[in-house]
């Protein structure tokens, strides 16, 4: 079930007008032939780096692989935020539709959701809400929507897309432009942590967030604001559905290593919803839940309630999804004010491959079913501490 990718050209200029060159749908294209296309031997020669130093690197390096050039899918910083109404006049009532999927931020008393068509064609997003600075990120291949803080020490960084992947999931890397490339890092989606670089082993704080249907999400805070993204990219890219097959088809375009044991009970693309909170001393403490043992929990109002933590009790909301994004519509309802709990989301295979991943000073968590009472627990430094 392990297979490789191939790295596309693409252009690195990351001005919306230049994204336009593709026609007649070639964005949508591009993205099949990196799902899809034929498998480059390794033999062929060393893999690309995309111009970063990986000399430092802290994961597997043949679990790394180049998938676009850099930027190729272009990072967004600060975008426009429009309220419902003004969507609807600009954009068209049919850009979102009830059960298109938002990832869902509430910070601060504000609100904003981040459409996942648009970010299939972006997967980073720098921001501000509640006027507090975050990172959005989503990779479509393992379905992963992780929001974090980007305030590290005491500086704020940005950060862009590296083109890059690790086990088929997300790397971003530090937005340093004052730097070269060969002094930026990278950093691993699901865990939140730099894998190469000058930052390798820092870790950013995860932050709570959802990942819900459009309407759900607007019927609890209607004043939210929405990230539209490029209008010039509404009609060719953000209406395409573009990892919807991939996601249906269950099979790996990527290498994936280390995966769950053949006895393992779930299926390798099982969404997944992670629970975290960090402790006074920076410890983190994580709950791994299967969407589908969440479904057959609840009663006839749509919720149930599972013990993450000993004596820690979180009600989930579910409701029916559409096929193959079943834990769209699995939310976990945290107080709107003052938790320290972060919530994410992902594919069984990319979350498993992330979490045992060969660290050094790191061990893989635990990772109980829903039905179990006891939490997963790892114990990490804080991200001030490494």
């Amino acid at each position: 079930m392990t297979h490789s990718t191939s790295r596309d050209t693409l252009d690195t200029d990351t001005r919306p007008r230049r994204l336009l060159t593709f026609t007649g749908g070639g964005w949508v294209l591009v993205l099949a032939s990196v799902l899809c296309a034929a498998v480059v031997i390794k033999s062929m020669g060393p893999r690309p780096t995309n111009s970063f130093d990986l000399s430092t690197l802290r994961v597997p390096r043949a679990m790394v692989q180049s998938v676009f050039k850099l930027e190729g899918l272009p990072s967004l910083r600060e975008p426009e935020v429009l309220q419902q109404d003004e969507l609807n006049l600009k954009w068209g009532r049919k850009y979102l539709v009830p059960k298109d999927r938002v990832i869902g931020v509430h910070l601060n008393g504000e609100a904003r959701c981040y459409p996942i068509r648009m970010l299939n064609w972006h997967e980073v997003i720098d921001d501000v809400v509640g006027g507090q600075p975050i990172l959005i990120t989503f990779h479509g291949p393992c379905d992963s929507a992780v929001v974090f803080d980007r305030r590290l020490d005491d500086r704020t960084l940005e950060f862009g897309h590296s083109g890059m992947v690790c086990n088929g999931n997300l790397l971003f890397y530090e937005l340093a432009k004052d730097r070269p490339l060969e002094e930026r890092s990278l950093f691993y989606q699901l865990r939140g942590e730099a894998v190469s670089g000058p930052l390798a082993g820092r870790v950013l704080r995860k932050l709570p967030c959802e990942l819900v249907a459009y309407a759900d999400w607007m019927e609890r805070y209607p004043n939210s604001g929405i990230v539209p993204g490029y209008p010039t990219l509404m009609q060719k890219n953000y209406q395409k559905r573009a990892y919807d097959a991939y996601l249906a088809k269950k099979e790996l375009q990527f290498e994936v290593s280390p995966l769950p044991p053949s006895t393992d009970p779930h299926h390798l693309f099982d969404p997944i919803i992670a629970v975290e909170r960090r402790g006074p001393d920076g410890a983190v403490r994580r709950r791994v839940l299967f969407g589908d043992e969440l479904k057959t929990q609840t009663g006839g109002d749509g919720t149930c309630a599972v013990e993450v933590f000993p004596g820690e009790t979180i009600e989930f909301e579910v409701r029916p999804g559409e096929t193959n994004q079943e834990i769209s519509n699995i939310r976990a309802v945290l107080p709107r004010h003052g938790t320290d709990i972060a919530v994410f989301y992902s594919r069984y295979f990319a979350w498993y491959a992330a979490d045992h991943v060969a660290i050094p000073g790191t061990a893989p968590s635990d990772v109980p079913s829903a039905t179990e009472s006891g939490p997963a627990k790892t114990e990490e430094p804080a991200a001030g501490d490494r």
